[in-house]
């Protein structure tokens, strides 16, 4: 009446802080070819995951980037084109869901 032998199946789970998306993005174009992005980190944020597409691409179609810091620039943008970004943090070796997409 044992399943697997009498062993229990193995779990994997974190002892401490969730690791949570970033909040607060704000995205704005600098120029025709630049983008900057902000947002808020918290203390167990070790890095962050940067997606960025255009809009009228579909939705399979991210381009990648990445920052230490709660910031970064994305640069050779397509000139007169609107794009959709998201954040992901790093908080050591796991990683936090996407933030939400913002135009």
């Amino acid at each position: 009446l044992f399943k697997n032998n009498g062993y229990s199946e193995p779990l994997v789970f974190q002892f401490g802080q969730e690791c949570k998306a970033p909040v607060d993005l704000v995205w704005r174009l600098s120029n025709a070819t630049k983008g900057d992005i902000n947002y808020s980190g918290f203390s167990n944020h070790t890095g962050y995951n940067i997606e960025y597409q255009k809009t009228s691409q579909d939705a399979y179609t991210w381009y990648a980037s990445n920052s230490l810091f709660t910031y970064a620039t994305l640069s050779n943008l397509s000139e007169n084109t609107q794009y959709r970004v998201r954040v992901q943090a790093i908080c050591g070796s796991l990683e936090s869901e996407w933030s939400e997409a913002l135009s």
